[in-house]
C-alpha cells in the first residue's frame, strides 16, 4: 500500500512540473549594412518578398536617399553583394522630403509602389516599372500635398512618425507619433482609405493609444510591423540608454484595427536578450514567411538578422487556431474514454473471476493503430503478462493497468491531421461488499502527445490525473449495473518546436453507467448491454510565455 501512494504522488509531482520557454528571437549575424562617414546613418529597412533585395533608409546627411543591394542567397545578409548597390536619389522630384529626417520606407504588395516618409509630415510615392528594383524606370507620383502630421486630426493633431506600414490589401495605413514625452500623446494610428495603396484617399482613423506602454521619458517610437494577418502589431523603441529600450506585442481581435488592439508582452533590452550586444535598434522588419526578423542599427549603420522560432513569433507564437482548439477537446474526450475503458475491463475480469479468492491483477495493454507497427503489437504484449500476487489474503483487491495507444486523428477539411501517442497508468484497489457487488477506486496518470500535422512545428503536451470512485451492483438476478464517477485535473502545454509557448489548466468531471446481461439469450448467446457516459471539462484562459525576468507575461483569451 506503501508502495502504491509512493507512485501516485510521485506521478501528481510529474503533472506540476514544467520548463518555460522564452519566445525570443535567435540571433544569427549582424553585417555592416553599408559605409557611411561622418553624421550619415540609416534608419529604415525592408526586404523584397522573396528576400533577394533589401532596402535601407539614408537619414540625415544632406542627400535624402535609398540604398539598394542584393542578396545572393535569400534572406541572408551576409551574402549581401557590395557591388549591387543602388543610390536612389528622393530629393530629385517635385515632392521632395526632409533632407535631414528621412525614417522609413515600405512597399505594396507586389513591389511597384514605394512610399518614404520623413519625420516631419511629408511622403513621396514612386512607381516601379520592375517590382522591387530601383535600378529600373521609377517615376515620382504627383505632390498630393498632404501635411501628415495634421491629417484628419490625429492623435493630438501633430503627429512626427518615423514609420509606415499598410495592409495587406492596401486599405489602411498606419503612421504614429514617434516621441514619447509630457507635451505630446504618444500612439498608432491607422487611416481607412477608400483607394487601396492611396494615401491621399483617407477618409478616417482608427487609433491606438501606446504611451503607457512605453514609460521612459526621452525615448522614440522607431518602428511598427504587423504579422501577415495583421492580428498581431509589433512597436519598437530606441533611446540613447539601452535600458529603456522597449519592443511590445499587441493583439488585435480585428485585423489591422489598432483600436482593437491589447498588449500581450513586453521585452526589455532586445538585442541583449538573444546576445552580448549594444545596438541601437532603428528599423525593423520581417522576412514574408515569417520565420527571420531584421534591425538596422543607429550609428552602426549595421543589419542585425535573427531567426525565428514560429512564423512572426517574438513573446509569444500563434497556430491554426481550429486545429489547436479540436486537439484540446479530443483530449479532454480521451481522458474520459481512457479511464471508463479501463475501469469497465476491471469490472469484467472481477465478474470472470469473481470465485477466485485472489483478485489482484496487473497488465498493460497496446493499442497501436499504425499498420506498420500493428504486427509487432502481440509480440511487445507477451512481454507483459499478467503475473499472480502473492500478497497476503486481504478484504481489499489492487489492481494495475498500463497503456500505450499510437495513432492518427483529426483530418478533416477544417482541421490538419494529428499523430498521437497516449500513455496511462492506472492503479486500483476495491473490496467485495456482497453477491457480486463491488465498490473501488482508481487513479489513473495520462501523458498524451499530440503532434500537428503540416503545422509547422505545433504539438501540444498534455498530462490528465483522476480520481475514479466506481461500483458494480446487480439490477436482479440477469443483470448488473456498472457506475463510474471520475474527477480529472488536466494540463495543457502548447510547444512550438519544441519551446513551450502557452499552457493552461482544466477540470474536468464525467460519469459513466454500464447495463449489461450476466447470461446470453437465444441460441447465438446474445447478450444485450447499454451504455451511457457524460462529462463536462473546463479549461483556463491561456497563459502565453514571454521573456523571463523583467519582461512581462500576459494572460488572454
Amino acid at each position: 500500500m506503501k508502495k502504491f501512494i509512493g507512485i501516485i504522488l510521485f506521478f501528481v509531482f510529474l503533472i506540476y512540473q514544467s520548463a518555460y520557454s522564452q519566445i525570443l528571437p535567435t540571433f544569427v549575424q549582424e553585417k555592416k549594412a553599408t559605409e557611411l562617414s561622418g553624421n550619415r546613418i540609416l534608419t529604415g529597412v525592408t526586404l523584397s518578398n522573396d528576400g533577394t533585395k533589401i532596402f535601407f533608409v539614408r537619414y540625415n546627411e544632406n542627400f535624402a536617399s535609398l540604398l539598394q543591394y542584393t542578396l545572393t542567397k535569400p534572406f541572408d545578409v551576409s551574402s549581401k553583394d557590395t557591388t549591387s548597390e543602388v543610390s536612389f536619389n528622393l530629393y530629385a522630384g517635385s515632392d521632395d522630403l526632409d533632407n535631414n529626417s528621412i525614417q522609413d520606407l515600405t512597399f505594396n504588395n507586389d513591389g511597384t509602389k514605394l512610399f518614404v516618409i520623413d519625420e516631419v509630415g511629408g511622403m513621396n510615392i514612386h512607381t516601379l516599372s520592375v517590382p522591387f528594383d530601383l535600378s529600373g524606370t521609377v517615376t515620382q507620383d504627383a505632390d498630393d500635398g498632404i501635411d501628415w502630421r495634421t491629417k484628419l486630426t490625429p492623435l493630438d493633431g501633430n503627429i512626427r512618425s518615423h514609420g509606415i506600414r499598410f495592409s495587406n490589401d492596401g486599405k489602411k495605413m498606419f503612421l504614429f507619433e514617434a516621441f514619447v514625452t509630457g507635451s505630446h500623446e504618444t500612439g498608432v494610428v491607422g487611416y481607412n482609405l477608400s483607394t487601396p495603396y492611396l494615401p491621399s484617399s483617407a477618409t478616417s482613423i482608427e487609433e491606438l493609444d501606446i504611451q503607457s506602454d512605453f514609460a521612459h521619458s526621452g525615448i522614440a517610437i522607431q518602428g511598427i510591423d504587423f504579422d501577415d494577418d495583421g492580428t498581431r502589431l509589433y512597436i519598437q523603441s530606441g533611446a540613447s540608454n539601452l535600458a529603456n529600450y522597449d519592443f511590445v506585442v499587441y493583439k488585435l481581435s480585428t485585423p489591422y484595427d489598432v483600436s482593437t488592439a491589447k498588449k500581450v508582452g513586453t521585452m526589455k533590452n532586445f538585442d541583449d536578450a538573444s546576445r552580448t550586444g549594444t545596438i541601437r535598434p532603428v528599423g525593423l522588419a520581417f522576412s514574408s514567411d515569417g520565420m527571420k526578423f531584421y534591425q538596422s542599427t543607429w550609428n552602426d549603420n549595421t543589419v542585425v538578422e535573427y531567426d525565428l522560432s514560429c512564423p512572426f513569433g517574438i513573446i509569444i507564437c500563434e497556430t491554426d487556431p481550429v486545429s489547436n482548439v479540436g486537439a484540446q477537446v479530443e483530449f479532454a474526450k480521451n481522458v474520459v474514454h481512457l479511464n471508463k475503458r479501463d475501469v469497465f475491463k476491471r469490472f469484467e475480469w472481477l465478474r470472470r473471476n469473481e470465485k477466485n479468492s485472489n483478485l489482484n491483477s496487473n497488465g498493460i495493454n497496446l493499442n497501436i493503430y499504425n499498420p506498420i507497427l500493428a504486427s509487432s503489437a502481440d509480440r511487445l504484449k507477451n512481454k507483459f503478462a499478467k503475473k499472480k500476487n502473492t500478497q497476503k489474503k486481504s478484504d481489499w483487491s489492487y489492481w494495475s493497468q498500463g497503456d500505450i495507444s499510437i495513432g492518427r486523428v483529426g483530418d478533416t477539411a477544417k482541421q490538419k491531421p494529428k499523430e498521437v501517442k497516449s500513455n496511462g497508468i492506472m492503479f486500483g484497489g476495491d473490496k467485495k461488499v456482497g453477491e457480486n457487488k463491488f465498490i473501488g477506486a482508481a487513479i489513473r496518470f495520462g501523458i498524451d502527445d499530440v503532434d500537428i500535422i503540416s503545422s509547422g512545428g505545433t504539438e501540444f503536451d498534455n498530462k490528465s490525473l483522476t480520481l475514479n470512485l466506481y461500483n458494480s451492483s446487480p439490477l436482479n438476478k440477469k443483470s448488473n449495473i456498472d457506475s463510474l464517477v471520475g474527477l480529472s485535473y488536466l494540463k495543457v502545454d502548447q510547444l512550438h518546436r519544441g519551446q513551450i509557448v502557452g499552457e493552461r489548466n482544466g477540470k474536468q468531471i464525467f460519469t459513466a453507467f454500464n447495463l449489461k446481461s450476466r447470461s446470453g439469450y437465444g441460441k447465438f448467446n446474445i447478450t444485450p448491454k447499454s451504455s451511457f457516459d457524460f462529462g463536462v471539462t473546463q479549461l483556463s484562459a491561456y497563459s502565453d510565455f514571454g521573456p523571463s525576468g523583467s519582461n512581462s507575461i500576459d494572460t488572454y483569451k
